[in-house]
């Protein structure tokens, strides 16, 4: 059965194309490169491309995921919905409605928390009982856009003016409102990584740290002239925001001393885009103005040899008749394309192979490995 994939990397391609002219002028046995790819971005082998997860959903803005779930705010529909991400053709599920521009989205321990910003208000629902009613947390607020729990204390923004970091103890039954930082003029997402805070000012361009170590915790500016920054992830040493204003995903190394870190573009020409999440090497974020939430995945290719203590490794090469390949994991799928994208060999793999080619026409072609390893290009 010949399977079409969508496309490969323009570089990829690119380089394919060179490769079969130039070996078809010195000799016509097959010559064999190899594109390792990442599931781990929901499931589905990526060639860094965008891929749409859902759309017709009436302004996007936060994500926040358990285990499947993917849930959502739907800003303009005033409807916090789910979908499972492990479905092709995931089904849109609304779990709450009747808000007024519901944003923010914090899950903690089945829990899902609840911006409910023109309502003033931040509620939860328990997501792990189907039957559950939603029930205001804090009300009194201005424009609330996110919040995340950290050990008893719910952390939350407050809007202008002036702009600050709250919070209050989950613990008490009748907490009273504790600011933690002022002056902060728009925040509108946070993130936490050793202790420290992480804010978006939306109005100013700004990102903060807040070190909440601190006995008397400021804001320290990380970065600036940012277009309108709205959420912010962290996946291990990076911190990952978006830019509505100029339709951009960045992230800068939070693991340096620099006082203002270098910004690394991740996905640019976006349509405003809100919500950011990294999840198992798989970025998930919302386009506010497309009624749509995409997928990209991170670090999908590389020009460097596998940091596998056993790397793969394919031979002969160039080939004939077959290729041997060797530090397979078991249970990998070995599949062969051709430089149009076209599916012409597949095979189920043990920790060593031996992969039939002679039917094979000599040119280029990618070899793609499916399993839990890095993402690595090869070439050899």
């Amino acid at each position: 059965m010949i399977e079409e994939v969508k496309h490969y990397p323009d570089e990829i391609k690119i380089h394919a194309i060179q490769l079969k002219k130039r070996n078809s002028t010195q000799f016509s046995l097959l010559k064999i490169q190899v594109l390792v790819i990442l599931l781990s971005c929901l499931g589905t082998a990526s060639f860094a491309q965008i891929e749409d997860i859902v759309t017709g959903v009436y302004g996007p803005s936060g994500l926040s995921i358990n285990g499947n779930d993917l849930y959502f705010s739907q800003y303009d529909f005033g409807v916090i919905s789910k979908i499972d991400i492990s479905e092709p053709e995931p089904t849109v599920v609304d779990v709450l409605g009747n808000l007024n521009h519901p944003f923010g989205l914090h899950i903690h321990e089945d829990i899902l928390y609840i911006a409910d910003r023109d309502n003033n208000r931040i509620l939860r629902i328990d997501i792990a009982n189907s039957g559950s009613d939603a029930e205001i947390v804090v009300s009194g607020l201005i424009l609330p856009s996110d919040m995340i729990v950290i050990g008893d204390y719910l952390y939350f923004t407050n809007s202008y003016p002036p702009g600050r970091i709250s919070r209050i103890n989950l613990t008490e039954s009748d907490p009273s409102i504790e600011n933690v930082v002022t002056g902060i003029f728009d925040p509108t997402g946070l993130a936490l990584r050793e202790n420290s805070l992480y804010v978006p000012d939306t109005r100013l361009g700004f990102i903060y740290k807040i070190d909440l170590d601190d006995p008397s915790p400021s804001s320290q500016i990380l970065a600036s002239g940012l277009h309108y920054p709205n959420h912010v992830a962290i996946d291990g040493d990076y911190l990952y925001f978006s830019e509505y204003g100029t339709g951009k995903i960045s992230r800068i190394d939070i693991s340096t001393n620099e006082p203002l870190p270098a910004i690394e573009d991740i996905l640019t020409d976006l349509d405003a885009p809100t919500g950011v999440l990294v999840v198992d090497n798989c970025l998930i974020f919302s386009q506010y103005n497309s009624n749509k939430i995409s997928k990209y995945a991170l670090n999908t290719t590389s020009l460097d040899t596998p940091t596998s203590k056993h790397p793969l490794k394919v031979f002969p090469n160039p080939a004939q008749d077959y290729i041997n390949i060797q530090n397979l994991k078991n249970n990998s799928i070995i599949k062969i394309y051709n430089v149009e994208g076209v599916k012409v060999v597949e095979s189920y793999a043990t920790s060593n192979q031996r992969i039939g080619i002679e039917h094979l026409e000599p040119g280029s072609y990618f070899l793609v490995v499916e399993n839990e390893r890095p993402v690595h290009f090869v070439k050899f």
